[in-house]
């Protein structure tokens, strides 16, 4: 009970690259995917999160971006 929701914060990111056909960049990369998806739409570049996010390529950024950016935040696209 302690920590149920503690993750309902990442859910409108990852069904966000579930409807992108993302689902193995999510199964592999859990959270911080969530969290790269997170910081693009608080402003981060894709180059930025690409160097943040070491398990993450650069490409794979910019697919999380696309994603996020139709799905959750269109007011981030730059």
């Amino acid at each position: 009970d302690c920590c149920e929701g503690e993750f309902d914060w990442a859910t409108p990111y990852i069904d966000a690259l579930f409807n992108h056909g993302l689902h193995g960049l999510v199964d592999r990369g859990g959270i911080p995917v969530a969290l790269a998806a997170e910081e693009l739409c608080q402003g981060a570049s894709t180059r930025y999160v690409d160097r943040e996010y070491d398990e993450l390529a650069l490409v794979q950024v910019e697919k999380i971006a696309d994603a996020v950016y139709d799905d959750v935040c269109p007011e981030a696209r730059p």
